[in-house]
Formats: structure tokens, C-alpha cells, sequence
């Protein structure tokens, strides 16, 4: 069972001069088409300078109360490795580490979370 809940928070942007949909939903990692909903806005509809737009974004993943361990990488150790011995995936640990590659060091500390 996974335990992340990922928290989405409102926040109001104020569209700028040259501003499009399709920037501003590229700038908070989203789609216009999500925006447009967000804002009752038909497909049509146009934005201008100074209006106020509703955007929900990714906050921080939110942990609910799971057990977590502090894993310190050795050397001969790979993500998968470190995957199967704690019953987790690599994706995970990737995720709860904010790692974009999977490659580790020796001593590096990885934080686990488990049930």
C-alpha cells in the first residue's frame, strides 16, 4: 500500500502582457485544458493583462504516518538492490529521494518508507 498523497494548492496568478495558456500552464507543470476547468472558461475564451486565474499546483508529497528508515548506500549496492531488500520499488525510492537518475554512491543516505 502506498502511503504518498500528493497535496495540490491553490494559488492566484495574475496573467501578464503576452501571456498565453499554454505558457502559464507549462510554467506551473499542468495543462490549459485544466486551467480553462479550474476557471470555468469555455475553449474559446481569452485571457488578458491583470485577470486573476485559479491554479492548483503540486505542493509537497504529504506522508501519511508511515515508518520511514534512513538506508546509507554501500559500496556494491544498486537501487534495485536496495528495492528488493526493503520490499519497495525503485520508482519509490527515486521519489522519496527526488532523484531524477538512479545512481547512487556509497554513504549516500536514502530515506525509505515502509509499513
Amino acid at each position: 500500500m502506498d502511503f504518498i498523497r500528493i497535496i495540490l494548492k491553490k494559488i492566484i496568478y495574475s496573467v501578464k502582457t503576452g501571456d498565453t495558456l499554454g505558457h502559464i500552464a507549462e510554467e506551473f507543470n499542468t495543462r490549459a485544458s485544466e486551467i480553462r476547468k479550474w476557471n470555468n472558461m469555455g475553449s474559446k475564451s481569452v485571457i488578458y493583462p491583470g485577470q486573476k486565474l485559479s491554479l492548483f499546483v503540486k505542493g509537497q508529497p504529504v506522508k501519511d504516518s508511515p515508518k520511514k528508515n534512513v538506508y546509507i548506500v554501500k559500496t556494491g549496492d544498486s537501487l534495485g538492490k536496495i528495492a528488493k531488500k526493503n520490499s519497495t520499488t525503485v520508482a519509490k525510492i527515486k521519489s522519496w529521494n527526488s532523484m531524477k537518475s538512479s545512481t547512487i554512491y556509497p554513504g549516500q543516505k536514502l530515506t525509505i518508507y515502509f509499513e
